[in-house]
């Protein structure tokens, strides 16, 4: 493994913990924080929301996929994924 491919990974490990822990607290699919579920349960949704974000299309912003996955996701959802989203994607 390449010292740009341990990076790449060690980015990808905190976008998902971020994500993660973002999805918990704001619990667009009232599985997370408001139901005391344990602190992993949104571990596989934030696994798909960076497989999505990742083939955005060139019409197609954060807010369209955050929408597309939870249609009721409020503006504070939708823009703490923009920021963690363009923290990764600005990282060297």
């Amino acid at each position: 493994m390449t010292a740009g491919d341990e990076h790449q990974r060690r980015a990808w490990k905190v976008l998902h913990r971020e994500l993660q822990a973002i999805l918990y607290e704001s619990d667009p699919g009232w599985m997370g924080s408001t139901v005391g579920a344990p602190d992993d349960e949104y571990f596989d949704d934030a696994i798909n929301l960076i497989r999505s974000l990742k083939e955005l299309g060139p019409q197609e912003s954060v807010a369209d996929v955050v929408r597309t996955l939870w249609p009721e996701a409020d503006s504070d959802l939708i823009s703490a994924i923009e920021q963690a989203w363009a923290r990764y994607c600005d990282a060297p």
